[in-house]
């Protein structure tokens, strides 16, 4: 089947099994006396059908792909209920044996949230349940306990509701199937708080590559100099500075940091040591210091690794392993041998450990995560010839990496076959072929008829999906102008992301192209950015009843719009508060209240280094819009916005950029506006008080005890209560301030 604009159907809404039967044997009749529709569809979704030998079964193929699915067996069991909903009423039901049913029908829903507003998995359900029979039925096909709940992901995994909740049994069952998938120990849930980050100054130094400026500041910092243990620390992913340091091949910082004792010996989260590490993200080139940085480090006590070998070109070391039968191939996330002879340019390693019989696409183990595939570095790094050696030794090649590579015939020739189609899963084609600046590859596959947006149909939780890739916003992204033209020269949206990227990056040469093709900044992306007069633009517009195309999504205001927005810049929500007239408990207050908690443009990974924005206008934003609302608006969850303003500045494991004052200043204006503190929310069955707990949140603590609000709360659950949290969560601040409490007289 190709994804070249085909003949689709769509499904009613209570689809019946015995009219698709109906329907297949209709498709069968008119197909047989050579009617043009369906002659189309099945030469679309079926090539090389023969008029002569066309069956039922045949016609009953093309009829699923019509609808969507990729087979017969598929669309039936679909229609038969093998839905997320109805996945999750049988867990909740306890029918472990319908559950089996619709996980052998289907099996990728057994990760699929319950709704776009709820992510909730089958697993949670069953986990809120405490039934441990249900959860191993679920982990033994596939689910996934470290999946969390949107918008506190990290304590609402399956396993981290289980291990904070004190069910062990679940706890048990959940390690035990994840130990046998992987062959390693399970580990525990993740933290919600980013380990501590290195010095702006430091992480720069280290960004450029810049050895001498990284050693400076290292010698210059108390941080360092009194704290000699810091050099030794690892933070995300177990990442040493050392790590680094010998990833980006910094020979000098490599000898200072071994000289003041780094560890040679320290492991990451995937178990490389500095010396697996060498030339990983060079600063450079993937040889520029490999030698030296390799000498230093096994003076230093390292041990010679595989990776090592490859990583110098140790041919003899390899052979001598391999003779030995114990080179073996240590798969991590980033790929194994195969893939890092690709990524440091070693040829003659990659032949030999193909002539070894190393698996050339690189496939980790059972049950272990699949890691890049070398074919997939060699596009990425543009290794043409050593794409070359991996294809002749069988590395597979999907359509996704030919147009990588710039494999035009085999493209065509999968496209006359109607085999070629976008990825279940990742980016499209033609967003592919952008990505690698293969102008080339998106002009084979627009001319061979894919659209330019990548619409795609998909079968989701409850049915078919609409999706679409965005090929020109990833050429935005990238500043790739005569890309862009391409793209929109054969119809692509400029309204579906381009224009907010373009004008993220200040690229006046690709905003003016947008600009000639309809595209306007939306009102959303003036308020993110803080852009004042744009946002007052917008509104004149919109008064004078001619807001451009993409200005605002349809049945939106420009004034939904703003507030929806960053919500740093109270001039802005005044400009936009004077056209709002919700009532003051109106659910979208909520939303509105809780934009200002973000500190968007403080989260590290949106902070640009061309911005210096201002941080004090977030709560006079809060205030203001407070100002029109009930203080006890709910969201989703039952939570209350005073939940949320324990949690500030936590988000999937990241923490840090809102401080315990400003949170402080939140909670304050809210308990002054008449907050309550009583509201449980159905997550974590907990009152702020108790998230305060949870999240470490000690002067809001010490403010809500001054305030006499309660902290024993005798109608918790167990694990919900305000000194439980602190228990679990180790903030022994925290349990200080309860304990003092608890000392003061009644």
């Amino acid at each position: 089947m190709s994804a070249t604009n085909p003949p689709l159907r769509t499904l009613r809404e209570h689809p019946d099994l015995d009219q698709l039967r109906r329907q297949a044997k209709e498709l069968l009749g008119a197909y047989r006396e050579h009617d043009a529709d369906a002659v189309a569809e099945v030469s679309h979704h079926y090539r090389g059908a023969d008029p002569a030998t066309f069956a039922l079964h045949d016609a009953q193929l093309v009829l699923a792909r019509t609808y969507g699915f990729e087979s017969w067996p598929t669309l039936k069991a679909f229609v038969d209920g093998a839905t997320v909903s109805r996945l999750i009423a049988a867990v909740r039901a306890g029918d472990t044996a319908r559950v089996r049913t619709i996980l052998g029908a289907r099996p990728e829903i057994v990760n699929m949230d319950a709704s776009d507003n709820d992510e909730h998995r089958a697993l949670h359900h069953a986990v809120l349940m405490r039934s441990v029979d249900m959860v191993r039925a679920l982990m033994e096909r596939g689910a996934n306990p470290r999946i969390g709940i949107y918008p506190h992901r990290i304590p609402t995994t399956a396993l981290a509701i289980a291990t904070e909740r004190g069910y062990e049994e679940i706890v048990t069952v959940i390690r035990e199937v994840e130990e046998k998938r992987t062959g390693v120990p399970a580990a525990g849930p993740p933290a919600d708080r980013s380990p501590e980050p290195l010095p702006r100054e430091l992480h720069d130094a280290l960004f450029r590559g810049d050895a001498q400026a990284a050693i400076a500041f290292l010698e210059s910092s108390t941080e360092f100099r009194d704290k000699p243990e810091r050099l030794r620390q690892s933070g995300t992913g177990g990442i040493t500075i050392l790590h680094v340091a010998s990833a980006r091949l910094m020979v000098d910082l490599v000898a200072w940091l071994l000289d003041h004792g780094a560890d040679v010996h320290a492991r990451n989260w995937s178990g490389l040591r500095p010396i697996d590490m060498m030339g990983r993200w060079p600063a450079v080139d993937a040889h520029a210091g490999v030698e030296e940085v390799a000498s230093l480090l096994l003076r230093h006590g390292a041990e010679p690794s595989a990776f090592w070998a490859v990583a110098t070109n140790d041919l003899a070391w390899l052979r001598a392993r391999h003779e030995e039968v114990t080179l073996k191939n240590p798969t991590v996330g980033g790929g194994g041998l195969v893939t890092y002879a690709v990524q440091l340019d070693r040829g003659e390693a990659l032949t030999l450990l193909l002539d070894f019989g190393f698996d050339p696409n690189d496939r980790p183990g059972p049950g272990m995560p699949a890691g890049k595939l070398p074919l997939e570095e060699c596009a990425s790094s543009r290794r043409f010839a050593l794409a070359d050696i991996l294809l002749q030794r069988g590395a597979t090649l999907t359509p996704t990496i030919a147009v990588a590579l710039g494999k035009g015939d085999w493209l065509r020739a999968r496209h006359a076959e109607g085999a070629l189609n976008h990825p279940k899963e990742g980016d499209g084609l033609l967003t592919v072929a952008v990505k690698h600046d293969r102008g080339d590859m998106l002009q084979l596959l627009l001319d061979l008829g894919f659209d330019v947006d990548e619409r795609r149909r998909t079968v989701g939780r409850e049915g078919i999906e609409e999706s679409c890739g965005n090929p020109l916003d990833r050429a935005a992204e990238r500043g790739n102008i005569a890309i862009a033209e391409l793209l929109l020269a054969h119809g692509a949206d400029p309204n579906a992301g381009a224009v907010t990227t373009a004008y993220n990056r200040h690229d006046r040469a690709m905003l003016d192209l947008l600009l000639k093709y309809d595209g306007h900044v939306n009102a959303n992306t003036a308020a993110y950015h803080r852009d004042v007069a744009l946002a007052q633009q917008r509104i004149r517009e919109e008064d004078a009843g001619h807001l451009p195309t993409g200005a605002v999504p349809p049945g939106r205001t420009v004034a939904e719009e703003l507030l929806a927005g960053e919500c740093g810049e109270p001039e802005m929500i005044r400009m936009a508060l004077d056209r709002i007239d919700w009532a003051p408990d109106d659910a979208r207050w909520y939303e509105t209240l809780k934009g200002p908690l973000a500190f968007w443009s403080h989260i590290p990974w949106i902070v640009k280094p061309d911005w210096q924005r201002g941080r004090d206008g977030y709560l006079v934003s809060f205030r203001l819009i407070l100002a029109r609302c009930h203080a006890n608006v709910k969201g989703s969850f039952g939570r209350t916005i005073l939940h949320d303003v324990m949690a500030m500045g936590f988000h999937d494991g990241v923490s840090g950029w809102v401080t315990e004052e400003e949170a402080l200043a939140f909670a304050v204006t809210l308990l002054d506006a008449g907050a309550r503190t009583d509201v449980r929310d159905d997550l974590l069955k907990s009152t702020p008080l108790g998230w305060a707990c949870r999240w470490g949140r000690t002067p809001i603590v010490r403010e809500m005890l001054r305030r006499g609000i309660d902290a024993v709360e005798p109608d918790a659950e167990p694990w919900a209560t305000p000194q439980a949290w602190a228990e679990t969560m180790r903030n022994d601040a925290v349990l200080a301030a309860l304990r003092e409490c608890k000392q003061r007289p009644s």
